[in-house]
């Protein structure tokens, strides 16, 4: 049975990417290749979903430069996520979080951060009046 490919448009639904990102990361990581149709478009198989995956945990998630995510890429710091690899496997710290800083689906941490940052403020004026 041959192996599935995905137009762009398809995986960059599965990825949660727009399509001009898929396109961009194409020019910055020479590993990433996907194969051509006759008429130019782009099919990515379940390898490069792997790797596109990869890379958006490298620039996302770690916070990773583009320059740092193709070294950790190229050095094999980083291997291509597996390709059965669950969102569930994920761990999900939120619950730990109080009702208030807890962030919503569209993934809004600068709300989070500004809240850490105004406790800090706060803890750092108590730990000054002491003194």
């Amino acid at each position: 049975m041959p192996e599935r490919m995905y137009k762009i448009g398809e995986a960059s639904q599965i990825l949660k990417l727009k399509s001009y990102v898929l396109r961009f990361w194409e020019t910055e990581f020479p590993q990433l290749n996907p194969a051509r149709t006759g008429r130019g478009q782009r099919l990515y198989s379940e390898a490069d979903l792997d790797l596109l995956k990869s890379i958006r945990r490298l620039l996302h998630e770690r916070g990773l430069t583009i320059e740092g995510a193709r070294k950790a890429l190229q050095s094999g710091e980083e291997e291509p996520a597996p390709e059965n690899r669950d969102s569930q496997d994920e761990e999900d710290f939120s619950g730990d979080l109080p009702d208030e800083v807890k962030t919503d689906s569209a993934g809004s941490e600068r709300a989070v951060l500004r809240q850490v940052l105004e406790e800090l403020k706060d803890i750092s004026s108590m730990l000054r009046a002491q003194d």
